[in-house]
């Protein structure tokens, strides 16, 4: 298994926070769960010829820890919560653990050049007959 996108120590930078003994296993697991994701939306492994890790850019970096910190904060993927007669509501698709937004999924693409826009050169079998072009269309003034 590849190492995570990004370090435990990066992690418990950006939390702000040294990590104990339980949280640095349960954060261990979730970094390479959703680096695994982000390997897959992205269609590549940040690894370089000897097998180590390669420069990881930022926004996907970023995006690793935001899964991770989402996962461990809301773990039941709440999107509501009323304290008065409690009550709680679950996100549309009622994910939990680990999972990549939709802008997430966009941040991911672009950082690794995939974008989801492209062309496509169609030809047909029907003779053309009759063309007329747009520039005899056209009138000088």
């Amino acid at each position: 298994m590849p190492p995570p996108l990004i370090t435990i120590e990066e992690y418990a930078a950006r939390l702000g926070h040294t990590l104990g003994a339980t949280e640095q296993a349960q954060a261990a697991a979730l970094l390479g769960d959703a680096s695994a994701l982000v390997r897959l939306e992205a269609g590549e492994d940040f690894l370089n010829d000897d097998g180590d890790l390669d420069e990881v850019p930022d926004a996907i970096a970023g995006v690793v820890y935001a899964m991770v910190r989402r996962a461990i904060e809301n773990p039941r993927a709440l999107t509501g919560e009323t304290l008065g007669d409690y009550s709680w509501q679950a996100g549309g698709s009622s994910s939990t653990g680990i999972y990549l937004m939709r802008a997430e999924k966009r941040t991911v693409r672009q950082a690794v050049g995939k974008l989801s826009a492209g062309s496509v050169q169609l030809e047909g079998d029907l003779p053309v007959r009759g063309f007329v072009s747009l520039e005899s269309l056209v009138t000088d003034p």
